[in-house]
C-alpha cells in the first residue's frame, strides 16, 4: 500500500480537507502498514511483560530470529525460553532494567544461538544462564555490553561452539561463569568485572571441560578470601594437546586466589601482565659449585658428558635432572637463548688443552665448540653463549673433550641456563 497522505485543505477551515474519520482511516492504514513491517523484518517492542507475544503462565519464549527491543523497565516471575538466534536488546547498556524474580535459569537456551546486548539484568534468585548444546560445538552464544546487577550465578555453559562474553558487568553473584563439556571451540571473556562476596565463589570455573581456544582478557574480579579467580583440571586438562590458552591483564584481588589447580608454568597455558599473577617465563637454570668430581676421559679427542652432581634453581616449561640435563616440555616450538658456564682443572695436574661443548639430545653441537688449556692449579673458566629452537623433549647438557691425552678432567663449577 502506497503512504497515504491526510488532506489538510487549503486554508484552514475551508472543508476541503479529509474528515475527521477519513484522517483517522489513513493513519490507521499508515500504522497498520509500518507495524507489518517492524513485524516482518523480525522486531518486538517491549514496554511490558504482555508484549512478548509467546508466553505461557511460567515462560516467555524468544522466538527464531526475532529481535526484542526493551524499551522500559520491566519485572516478571516467567523464566525465558530462548529459540535459536534470538537477540535481546534495548536502547543502552544502562537503559531499562530487566528483573527476573524466579528461581530457575533466567535464560534457557537448549540448542539454540542467543546473542544479547545492551542490556541491565537483575537475577536475584537464579542465575542468569542455562545454556546446553546437546551436539556440541554447534551453537553461539553472544554477551555485549551487558550487566547483571544480582544473581545466583553468572551461568552455566555446557558444549557451546562459542561463548563469547565483552564489556560487561556482573557486580554481585554467588558464583560466577561454569564451563561444561569437552566439544567447545571458543571460550573468550573480554573486558568483565564480575564480583562476589561469598567465600566459595569460583569468577571462572572451567571444571572438566575442554576448549580448542581459551582466552581471558581484562577480566576483574574481587572476592573475598576462599574464592578464586581461574580454576580448572591440573595439568592443562582444560586446553588440548597443540593448543595454547591466553590470560592476559586480568586482576584478582578483594583476599581472593587468583588461580585454583592452575599455575603460571603449566605447558598449555600463557600468563601476560596480570595481576598478582607472575608472567609465563620459558626458562630452566642449573648449576654446582666446589665439585671434586672427575669426568672420566677414556680417549683423547671424544666427547663426554660433565660427571657431577647438579642443583635445579628454576624449570618452567623445562625439567631439570642432578645429572645435568635440561628437557624442554613445551608442545610448540620455541627458540631461545642458551648460556653454558664451566670451571675446570685437569686431574693429572700438568697442562692440557680441553674442549667444551653444549650438547643437545645426546649429541655435540659442534660451532660450539670452545676450547681452552687447563692445569691443574689453577681453573680455567668457559662461556658458551648460544641459541637454538627446541622442540618437545628436545634436552640439552654440557660436554667435554682432553685434546692432548687421557687424563681426567674436573669441572669445579657449572651453570647451564635457557632463558
Amino acid at each position: 500500500m502506497a503512504f497515504q497522505l491526510i488532506n489538510v485543505g487549503a486554508v484552514a477551515n475551508d472543508r476541503t480537507g479529509d474528515t475527521w474519520r477519513d484522517a483517522f482511516v489513513k493513519v490507521n492504514s499508515n500504522l497498520t502498514e509500518l507495524f507489518d513491517v517492524v513485524a516482518s523484518i523480525g522486531i518486538v517492542f517491549v514496554n511490558e511483560e504482555a508484549d512478548f507475544p509467546v508466553q505461557d503462565g511460567t515462560t516467555i519464549t524468544l522466538e527464531t530470529q526475532i529481535q526484542y527491543i526493551i524499551t522500559a523497565p520491566i519485572t516478571t516471575a516467567k523464566s525465558f525460553t530462548v529459540q535459536n538466534a534470538a537477540v535481546l536488546t534495548s536502547s543502552s547498556t544502562l537503559g531499562p532494567l530487566l528483573t527476573y524474580t524466579g528461581t530457575g535459569a533466567m535464560f534457557n537456551i537448549i540448542d539454540a544461538s542467543f546473542v544479547i546486548r545492551l542490556m541491565q539484568l537483575d537475577h536475584p534468585n537464579a542465575q542468569g544462564y542455562n545454556f546446553v548444546d546437546t551436539s556440541g560445538g554447534t551453537f553461539v552464544f553472544l554477551s555485549d555490553n551487558v550487566r547483571h546487577l544480582t544473581g545466583t550465578k553468572y551461568g552455566t555453559f555446557n558444549d557451546a561452539q562459542t561463548v563469547l562474553i565483552q564489556v560487561g558487568a556482573a557486580f554481585s553473584m554467588a558464583q560466577g561463569i561454569e564451563f561444561l563439556g569437552t566439544n567447545m571451540l571458543i571460550n573468550s571473556i573480554d573486558k568483565l568485572f564480575i564480583g562476589s562476596t561469598s567465600t566459595s565463589f569460583k569468577a571462572i570455573d572451567l571444571g572438566s571441560s575442554v576448549s580448542q581456544t581459551t582466552e581471558f582478557r581484562d577480566v576483574t574480579s574481587n572476592a573475598p578470601s576462599g574464592a578464586f579467580g581461574i580454576s580448572g583440571l591440573i595439568n592443562s586438562g582444560n586446553i588440548p594437546i597443540g593448543r595454547l590458552a591466553m590470560i592476559n591483564n586480568c586482576e584478582f584481588g578483594g583476599g581472593m586466589t587468583s588461580l585454583e589447580n592452575i599455575t603460571n608454568e603449566d605447558v598449555r597455558y600463557r600468563f601476560r601482565d596480570n595481576t598478582p599473577i607472575p608472567d609465563t617465563i620459558e626458562d630452566a637454570l642449573l648449576s654446582f659449585n666446589g665439585s671434586s668430581t672427575e669426568t672420566t676421559i677414556s680417549t683423547q679427542d671424544v666427547p663426554v658428558i660433565v660427571n657431577a652432581t647438579w642443583t635445579c634453581i628454576r624449570e618452567s616449561f623445562f625439567a631439570c635432572t642432578t645429572g645435568g640435563r635440561i628437557t624442554f616440555l613445551g608442545e610448540r616450538d620455541v627458540t631461545l637463548p642458551i648460556d653454558v658456564h664451566v670451571g675446570l682443572i685437569s686431574a693429572g695436574g700438568g697442562s692440557i688443552n680441553v674442549t667444551v661443548y653444549l650438547a643437545k639430545n645426546g649429541s655435540v653441537i659442534t660451532a660450539s665448540a670452545t676450547s681452552i688449556a687447563i692445569s691443574g692449579s689453577n681453573q680455567a673458566l668457559v662461556g658458551i653463549p648460544w641459541q637454538d629452537t627446541m622442540t618437545e623433549d628436545d634436552f640439552y647438557e654440557i660436554f667435554v673433550e682432553n685434546n692432548s691425552n687421557t687424563t681426567n678432567i674436573i669441572v669445579e663449577s657449572g651453570k647451564l641456563r635457557v632463558a
